[in-house]
């Protein structure tokens, strides 16, 4: 009776130093990573949102523009027009 009870706990012992050790790091590495991607993601749209209420959505695609960055589906890009630059959006 005792060798049951004795295996059992050295077994569940074992399992929570595998899982201490070795998954728990792997997880909290894992969840940061996506914390802060999604965390990129939220901004970069919320900055596109602004953007366009602030300084307008008339950006045509035939205008030479460069992209800053892309956000799901839109672009923030720069545009000059009459040698002064502006921020615009691309998309929805």
């Amino acid at each position: 009776m005792y060798k049951h009870i004795i295996s059992a706990l050295v077994g569940i012992v074992l399992t929570s130093l595998v899982f201490v050790f070795f998954i728990l790091p792997t997880v909290r590495t894992n969840s940061h990573a996506v914390g802060y991607n999604d965390g990129l993601i939220f901004a970069r749209t919320e900055i596109a949102k602004k953007i366009t209420t602030a300084l307008g959505s008339d950006f045509n695609r035939s205008e030479t523009h460069e992209r800053l960055f892309d956000v799901k589906s839109a672009s923030v890009v720069v545009v000059q027009r009459n040698g002064v630059k502006t921020l615009r959006t691309d998309g929805p």
